[in-house]
């Protein structure tokens, strides 16, 4: 039998009002334009530069993907798009002819209303990129890298570029080598092939910076997210939305998926999460959500605590799979670093992180 799936919604914080999600701290500092993060940006740094994004999608009505550059010493985005490189076009392709039993040559993203669409946003892998360029929080930043990418097929091509940056920003290079460095790691990030799929465009600009989950349905009915989900879930500012009305879904830009019917893997990872939810004006997005209803237009209705009756995933799984990718590509490993490999695995086979 599936799980039966209950949302409890968190009082307002005043009566009659829309809960909304909190603005992050900003910094005191001389205010900079949008989309910068200051050498001197407080931890939630990387929340108030999606906080812009999700409020200059909304004015602008089209999800920007953005290039890095130096500015009197703080790193900033501009809206030059990176280039779709060709392996993740090929990807794509071969996805989309592999689930509709096709042989075509390219993707029609015009005619079939597609869009090249991130689980991992965009927003999210160029702020975190900011974020290290402004902090130089090499630990973190690598730790961030192995867990996104360590075990695609990417990792050989963004290694070498990722290590080329820190050098770089150690030395330190000048501005225009991490610069051209930093676009070029953000090139590689933003292609991701296992980061992408071709997907609904009007479902993948609803859900904006949010995390866009991928996955598929088991003949038992489960809906299971693929490995990329599980970890991107963990990677995400802002995790999945849920529909707004009785918030019973989650929602992708292949479909909304019902909450009962997730894998317990998974929804032990979304166990007690606050997601948001966030209104609707389009009529495609409300025929996509809700087929037959009349309504034009609904509004959001702030942020749910999911219950789905099930234990909460172990506590930093990111960290520990950081850290086992990190010993795991030691060339001399120490006794100690096998055992801790021996136990970090366990942990991770235990949560079916890692096979």
């Amino acid at each position: 039998m599936l799980a039966v799936a209950t949302v409890t919604k968190p009082p307002p914080a005043v009566a009659g009002a829309t809960p909304t999600r909190a603005a992050p701290p900003q910094p005191t500092a001389t205010p900079s334009p949008p989309g910068a993060v200051r050498a001197n940006a407080p931890a939630d740094a990387l929340g108030a530069t999606l906080a812009r994004a999700v409020r200059n999608r909304a004015e602008r009505g089209a999800l920007l993907q953005r290039k890095v550059y130096e500015d009197s010493g703080t790193w900033k985005c501009n809206d030059v798009r990176p280039d779709w490189q060709v392996k993740a076009e090929q990807s794509l392709l071969l996805a989309h002819n592999l689930k509709h039993g096709t042989s075509a040559t390219a993707v029609d993203y015009v005619a079939e209303r597609l869009d090249r669409c991130h689980i991992l946003s965009f927003e999210n892998i160029q702020a975190q990129l900011l974020v290290y360029l402004n902090t130089k929080d090499e630990t973190a930043y690598t730790e961030w890298l192995l867990v996104m990418v360590g075990d695609m097929p990417d990792w050989a091509t963004v290694e070498p570029t990722a290590r080329n940056l820190t050098i770089l920003v150690n030395q330190p290079g000048s501005a225009a080598e991490i610069a051209q460095a930093a676009n070029k790691l953000l090139g590689q990030l933003n292609s991701l092939t296992e980061n992408l799929r071709a997907a609904s465009k009007y479902l993948n600009r609803y859900i904006g910076p949010n995390l866009d989950p991928h996955g598929g349905y088991s003949p038992g009915g489960h809906w299971h997210a693929d490995a990329a989900t599980r970890h991107a879930t963990e990677l995400a500012t802002d995790g999945p939305l849920l529909t707004p009305q009785h918030h019973s879904r989650l929602i992708t830009s292949e479909g909304p998926v019902p909450l009962g019917s997730i894998s317990p893997t998974y929804q032990s990872q979304l166990q007690d999460r606050p997601l948001e939810t966030r209104g609707v004006r389009s009529a495609r997005t409300m025929k996509a959500f809700y087929p037959g209803n009349k309504t034009k237009s609904l509004k959001g209705t702030g942020i749910h605590k999911v219950n789905l009756g099930v234990a909460p995933a172990p506590k930093d799984l990111k960290g520990k799979l950081g850290q086992y990718r990190r010993l795991k590509k030691l060339a001399n490993p120490t006794p100690s670093d096998l055992n801790k490999i021996k136990l970090i695995e366990q942990v991770l086979k235990d949560a079916k992180w890692i096979t």
